[in-house]
């Protein structure tokens, strides 16, 4: 997904390269994330052919594997209105956050939930946690990043866009409000807890069936 289909315009560096290469030789080094590399969706082969690689390319290649992260998805049901319900799931979870002093982002399919979520904060919390989405641009989503950072946030309510990037040590927790529809978005979003191999980070979520809904 973050492929070509992702950018389409990926599918055409390779013709650049190859342009560039009749001019003069230099070295390329190409970084993914999450491709896989055999099978079906061959995503590593492809990215090969798409950039032109000649000869064939070293390639180092690791698993995603990181043991200092708990997992914990609890199976919850949900009485009644599901989204409202589902947001004061929510809610009490982000004040527990705060109230243990974690650093943690919580994480959501929309930016539409974020802002929901936000303004059932109690004032009080509302001081501790910041939001960021796609709209969030330029200097502002620098200055959440940094005082996220330093303790000036303690939660930040975040869609994806909070993600590229983003290299912050001492991330005790990432929660889900709901659980994304993929596995390499859900590996990304909690591979952003314990980067410090020496902490020891929980990535946890309250499922329902009607999440994916979303």
């Amino acid at each position: 997904t973050w492929g070509k289909d992702f950018r389409s315009d990926y599918g055409y560096l390779g013709n650049y390269i190859k342009r560039y290469r009749k001019e003069m030789q230099f070295p390329i080094l190409a970084l993914t994330a999450t491709a896989v590399w055999g099978g079906e969706f061959d995503t590593l082969n492809e990215i090969i052919k798409f950039l032109d690689f000649k000869p064939d390319p070293i390639i180092y290649y690791t698993d995603i594997k990181r043991t200092n992260i708990d997992i914990d998805i609890t199976n919850v049901t949900v009485p009644g209105n599901y989204r409202e319900t589902k947001a004061k799931i929510t809610v009490d979870e982000i004040i527990k956050l705060i109230e243990n002093r974690k650093k943690a982002i919580v994480y959501f399919p929309w930016k539409s939930q974020v802002n929901n979520i936000k303004i059932r904060l109690p004032k009080e919390v509302q001081s501790k946690v910041a939001v960021y989405t796609g709209d969030t641009k330029g200097d502002e989503g620098q200055e959440i990043i940094e005082k996220f950072k330093s303790g000036g946030y303690s939660v930040i309510l975040a869609t994806k866009a909070f993600g590229m990037g983003i290299d912050i040590t001492d991330i005790d927790v990432v929660y889900h409000h709901v659980i994304p529809g993929n596995l390499a978005d859900y590996s990304q979003e909690i591979g952003r807890a314990a980067r410090d191999p020496k902490i020891r980070g929980l990535a946890y979520t309250s499922y329902n069936p009607k999440d994916f809904q979303y």
